[in-house]
């Protein structure tokens, strides 16, 4: 596996949720913050399932769901108690049937292609984020190709709708791809 967070990859946090692969986590998913590299957003949620090279947290900010994140192991630093209620958490995912908290099954977690690749199988619209670069990017968009080397996104307009020309994000670049992100989804809705 990765060596994420020095040797502690999140499979590894104990009652975190997950374990390597998609096993239940013994006491039932638990509440944290995954710290990852210094300056970079920490996500808050649920470790719901754990790959090679990426895994998946069921992000939720005050409480309230806020998609599928999907991060790179090797960025990950430490994983950190919740800013969030953890009984508040579990109720707003319970109250929107999203309780236990679960990873797509179509998705495959070995390696950055397979993750786009699959994300593109899961939902129509999402978010990635390249931050390791000087400046970072952040593009919301449809998955148009997946070559060996370059995810070709088409971003989303103000409208809803996918932009003419595909945007070429190298593979190697990605750190964070967002699924079902609330915001995405309206956006997307606009599409007539």
């Amino acid at each position: 596996g990765g060596a994420g967070a020095r040797g502690r990859t999140p499979g590894g946090w104990v009652g975190m949720g997950g374990g390597r692969g998609r096993e239940p986590a013994a006491g039932g998913p638990r509440l944290g913050r995954v710290v990852r590299r210094k300056g970079w957003r920490s996500v808050e949620g649920y470790v719901a399932a754990v790959g090679r090279e990426w895994f998946v947290v069921v992000s939720v900010i005050d409480g309230l769901y806020d998609g599928h994140v999907l991060l790179r192991d090797k960025d990950v630093r430490a994983l950190k108690k919740p800013h969030s209620d953890p009984a508040l958490s579990q109720r707003f995912l319970e109250l929107e049937g999203r309780w236990p908290p679960a990873a797509p099954h179509l998705l495959d977690l070995h390696d950055t292609r397979s993750v786009a690749f699959t994300a593109g199988s899961v939902t129509r619209s999402l978010s990635v984020s390249g931050e390791a670069r000087r400046a970072g990017w952040f593009f919301v968009g449809d998955i148009h190709r997946i070559t060996a080397r370059h995810l070709m996104l088409l971003p989303l307009t103000a409208d809803g709708q996918p932009a003419a020309k595909p945007r070429r994000l190298r593979l190697i670049d990605l750190t964070r791809l967002v699924l079902w992100d609330p915001r995405v989804e309206q956006l997307a809705q606009l599409r007539s």
